[in-house]
């Protein structure tokens, strides 16, 4: 399975690390904090089977709402703790 990540702080980095043995997993961190194989564009992910939005959560909806406009039969999905924004962007799209 291809995965993407968005965002590789302890969350996406973890997830990241834990799912490379096993499969392609591709991540877009702006920080550049990960030792994951990096894209240099988010929309690189959109390759992928799934793609996991792991951002802080001021940055969830709008990294979803990039990926969305460009998704293309890819799963989006997001680790956030707080979802009521997450809930009302999503049925907006």
């Amino acid at each position: 399975m291809r995965v993407g990540i968005a965002g590789c702080g302890l969350i996406g980095g973890s997830l990241a690390l834990a799912l490379r043995g096993s499969h392609d997993v591709r991540a877009f961190d702006p920080a550049g904090t990960g030792d994951i194989a990096g894209t240099a564009r988010l929309e690189d992910l959109l390759g992928a089977d799934i793609v996991v939005v792991a951002t802080p959560l001021s940055q969830v909806v709008p990294t979803l709402r990039t990926l969305a406009a460009h998704a293309n039969g890819v799963v989006l999905m997001d680790v956030g703790s707080l979802k009521r924004d997450v809930t009302r962007q999503t049925h907006r799209v």
